[in-house]
């Protein structure tokens, strides 16, 4: 989808970028600004978009499965004080009002001003009506709930209404843990996680062990999760893997253990030649052996 981003300070609109698909824009942070994102198409600001925290720079990835930011605003939290912060991302919403973007989980950890170093998390329209224009508004950081969860709750209150969500989502299944060694020196320096999760539930991985989510991410349509967690996973230690869907309710955790051992080498236990056109020159071999259940074994030829 084609995006706006507006710069709006206290008095009026003072920038205007375009982002096509495919397409980083970059720019610098700015005191005293919101900035609106507008999708071209509706007039309206995504429902949902995930920030992130890479250094001093805050990425913002508009569409759900994207791995490059559609927009990086640079030094946005050069701030010794994260909680002052109140240089809001905004939107409109179908309701024809103006809100901030706030975390999905509900978190305050998972605002937008707050995230922590490498930290990514969902953000949908929620929390108090504010105005277009810059105000400041250290408040803001009281009302973190999404629309969606409040329409929700209130659809259950009166005759015909929906009930309030109050069923945990099932436990997210992990089906991949891998981890990498970017610079060669045999310690891995991160783990990809990959599995199933509720479709659009916060999957998350407590690192700390002081039972909240430290890095999270959201499930696509289909489920399907990536959590990248660095440092990687500490060998033989248990990490907690949980859902979290729109309404706040968390499932039960499925353990991760973290694994940086090496496997024991191969043994090599049977080599046979086969010569499939009898011309006298074999032309493939057949090599079986034993190796840690579940490795992956290669050759290099």
């Amino acid at each position: 989808m084609s995006t706006t981003l507006k710069v709006l300070n206290a008095k009026t609109e003072i920038a205007s970028y375009t982002i096509a698909n495919g397409e980083t824009l970059t720019i610098k942070a700015q005191d005293e600004v919101n900035y609106q994102l507008v999708d071209n198409l509706t007039g309206l600001g995504p429902q949902n978009i995930i920030a992130k925290r890479v250094g001093n720079d805050l990425q913002i990835l508009l569409e759900n499965g994207d791995t490059v930011p559609d927009i990086i605003i640079e030094d946005y939290y050069d701030n010794d004080d994260p909680a002052a912060t109140t240089n809001l991302l905004i939107g409109q919403h179908e309701n024809g009002n103006i809100y901030a973007y706030v975390p999905e989980s509900g978190q305050t950890s998972d605002a937008v001003s707050m995230l922590a170093e490498q930290m990514a998390a969902p953000q949908a329209l929620g929390g108090d009506e504010i105005s277009g224009l810059w105000v400041f508004s250290p408040w803001w950081l009281l009302a973190l709930i999404p629309l969606a969860a409040v329409a929700m709750a209130a659809g259950g209150g009166g005759k015909g209404g929906s009930a309030t969500d109050t069923t945990a989502p099932a436990a997210p299944t992990v089906t991949e843990v891998t981890n990498t060694d970017s610079n060669g020196d045999g310690t891995p320096d991160s783990t990809t996680i990959k599995g199933k999760a509720e479709p659009g539930s916060t999957v998350g991985i407590d690192t700390d062990g002081d039972g909240k989510a430290d890095v999270t991410t959201k499930a696509d349509a289909n489920g399907d999760y990536t959590l990248e967690v660095t440092p990687a996973l500490e060998d033989g230690k248990q990490y907690p893997v949980t859902a979290t869907d729109p309404t706040g309710n968390t499932s039960d955790p499925t353990n991760v253990t973290g694994d940086t051992t090496a496997p024991a080498a191969p043994t090599v236990t049977e080599v046979t030649n086969t010569d499939s056109n009898g011309d006298g020159t074999p032309d493939s071999t057949t090599i079986k052996g034993k190796a840690e259940p579940g490795s992956t074994v290669g050759i290099d030829t």
